[in-house]
């Protein structure tokens, strides 16, 4: 059953890249940029939107995803993006929430109906109790993280709102961008095995290898790789 699963996973990617290349991203921009000691304002903005911004909106619309979850927020750009690729006509469920200790995105991101921004640490109780509120305590579609690029914070953060909020999706940003990413996604891909995808491998259409962008599919515990017993159970519902 994994080849299989593993073989939807890479054309769900191709799909969405191609889906994503057809989507009007117009204005969606990253805004201000990090340098090496964190945001600086001396280095030049981007004019376009970032490629992965295209693969997030193509994701989005191909896998039908309503209910999305972000860590990172930034200056709204990636939230932007994800919300570019809900399908019209709107059924009045899709949601986005985005969660940052920064409030560069609250006037950008407050003209966009679909989107709420919860100001804090994702690791925090309060962060963490208006998110089950605003999305009423049900699972949700796609988990993506992109906030502090450290081993403890990233682990931490993906083990939290997995459990918390059970997604089918996840996607990270930057897994290869220092030494602590690089441990972060080497477990990952040793508890998810080929559930866990670098797809900087796949297409550099996405990202470049350095920093890199994870996919992992949560398909449920009884799918997950039985490494000690090779016992392959029954997908959840």
């Amino acid at each position: 059953m994994i080849g299989p699963m593993r073989d939807e996973m890479l054309d769900s990617v191709h799909k969405s890249l191609n889906t994503g290349r057809r989507l009007d991203l117009s204005g969606v921009l990253y805004g201000m940029p990090h340098g090496p000691s964190g945001l600086d304002p001396t280095l030049p903005a981007d004019a376009a939107p970032k490629s992965y911004y295209y693969f997030l909106a193509g994701f989005v619309r191909e896998m039908g995803c309503r209910r999305i979850l972000e860590l990172g927020t930034h200056m709204g750009g990636s939230a932007r993006a994800l919300d570019r690729g809900f399908s019209e006509p709107f059924r009045g469920d899709e949601l986005i929430v985005t969660i940052d200790p920064g409030r560069l995105a609250v006037p950008i991101l407050s003209s966009h109906p679909r989107i709420r921004m919860i100001h804090g640490l994702g690791e925090r109780e309060d962060a963490v109790q208006e998110a089950l509120r605003l999305f009423g305590n049900k699972p949700i579609d796609l988990l993506f993280l992109d906030s502090l690029h450290e081993f403890d914070t990233a682990l931490q953060q993906f083990a939290l709102y997995t459990t918390l909020f059970s997604p089918k999706y996840v996607l990270l940003d930057d897994i290869a961008l220092n030494p602590e990413m690089r441990r972060f996604w080497a477990v990952l891909c040793q508890r998810y095995g080929p559930f866990a995808m670098n797809l900087s491998e796949i297409s550099d259409q996405i990202q470049g290898p350095d920093p890199g962008f994870g996919f992992v599919y949560l398909p449920g515990p009884a799918t997950a790789p039985a490494r000690a017993s090779g016992r392959q159970d029954e997908p959840r519902p």
